[in-house]
């Protein structure tokens, strides 16, 4: 539960980063060096019991599979208009 917490308060430092005057490049960086200092603690932590880190895996997954569902809710709308868009047009 301790490693779904410290997730939970990564990503809460994640949303707050929305109120700095930093680049997007320089957020998405800093998102990217926290994600791989927590999967290193991870690893250096719990790697002698590797079913704590699969079972926390699988917790953090459903973050990771929901974004991944969302951005599709949204390229996919607007691939289909877009090809509708040019053959509509062709025509």
């Amino acid at each position: 539960m301790l490693n779904i917490a410290v997730f939970i308060a990564l990503l809460l430092l994640l949303a707050q980063m929305h109120k700095t005057q930093w680049s997007l490049s320089k957020k998405v960086f800093a998102g990217l060096g926290l994600g791989v200092i927590f999967g290193l603690g991870l690893h250096a932590v719990y790697s002698s019991s590797p079913d704590i880190l699969k079972d926390s895996i699988q917790w953090f997954n459903i973050v990771g599979n929901g974004y991944v569902k969302l951005l599709q809710m949204v390229v996919m709308p607007l691939v289909f208009i877009s090809i509708l868009g040019a053959v509509i047009k062709t025509a």
